[in-house]
């Protein structure tokens, strides 16, 4: 492979543009024409690159999105779950979704929470996709239960769009990501862009992706015009409405304000997950003192 990094970033728009199309599946011809690849070409490339194949990588991604509204959205219908997602028929949907969770989804929503789902999954089949090697890595955001907290002061907002330059990390958090940040950090200070947000995108749910397959975004915010160089890229956080909520975290535990949220906050508000990912915004450099002060968010809309 003579370009590695351009193959790279040509596969960064592809996954970007399969993630924001999980409403229905997407062709070869259209991912591969999003990376500036010929379709025969591409779909090689991908196998190479990420291990599953083209409508594998959507599956899979579609289904782990049906146990998030499975469980975030307990009243809504199944069959409306199914046809957001762009199955054809509830039956369709219930059939794909045992083949790869050996479970109807009526099963996995009656699990109450997402600790319970992984317990489920790991007692049926040790291979399925959320088993996995227990970690301490797998106890990170986005998408766990269940956590006491005190009074919550969530602010649902419309947030404008904004441009950062990112650094895609895969596989345990707890690994991956604080060596993508000292990355990112030696690009931006070299290139004058330590001053803007500092911000961590989640598009994974560590409680049914194996962690191995975890994938985050480091990212600096930058103005238009910036340009990137190396394995650095760009993209736009979407505008639009988004619960923010403003925490401090000790002792490594960011989970801790993201289970507040998913399980406390979420249920009542009225509101639920809409497309997009969930991130934290750093108000502060925590790693000398181990207290970080930030805000996280997650794209929501009315129920």
């Amino acid at each position: 492979m003579r370009h590695p990094l351009e193959y790279q970033r040509r596969l960064g728009r592809a996954l970007a543009y399969m993630a924001r199309h999980l409403h229905r599946e997407v062709t070869l011809h259209e991912v591969a024409a999003e990376a500036c690849f010929s379709p025969y070409h591409f779909h090689r490339l991908f196998v190479t690159l990420t291990g599953e194949t083209v409508a594998g990588h959507q599956r899979r991604l579609r289904l782990e999105r049906a146990v998030q509204q499975l469980i975030l959205e307990p009243e809504r219908p199944i069959g409306e779950i199914a046809s957001e997602l762009g199955f054809s028929t509830p039956q369709n949907f219930a059939k794909s979704f045992r083949l790869f969770y050996g479970h109807s989804p009526s099963r996995i929503r009656a699990c109450g929470d997402f600790t319970r789902v992984d317990q489920l999954l790991r007692q049926s089949d040790p291979m399925t996709p959320a088993s996995g090697t227990p970690s301490l890595c797998q106890a990170q955001p986005p998408f766990i239960a269940h956590h006491r907290s005190s009074i919550m002061h969530v602010n649902v907002i419309e947030r404008p769009s904004q441009l950062i330059a990112y650094l895609r990390v895969s596989g345990p958090y707890c690994d991956t990501m604080p060596a993508g940040f000292a990355r990112l950090e030696q690009w931006a200070t070299a290139n004058g862009h330590g001053d803007g947000d500092w911000l961590a995108l989640y598009w994974d749910n560590p409680e049914t992706t194996p962690v191995e397959q975890l994938r985050a975004d480091v990212a600096v915010s930058v103005a238009t015009g910036t340009d990137v160089s190396g394995d650095v890229q760009l993209q736009t956080i979407p505008a639009g409405l988004y619960a923010s909520y403003r925490c401090r975290v000790e002792n490594g535990d960011f989970a801790a304000p993201w289970n507040a949220l998913f399980a406390e906050w979420l249920p009542q508000s009225g509101y639920q997950p809409a497309e997009g990912p969930c991130f934290e915004h750093y108000l502060n450099d925590g790693r000398a003192s181990g207290i970080w002060e930030l805000v996280i968010y997650t794209p929501v809309r009315p129920r």
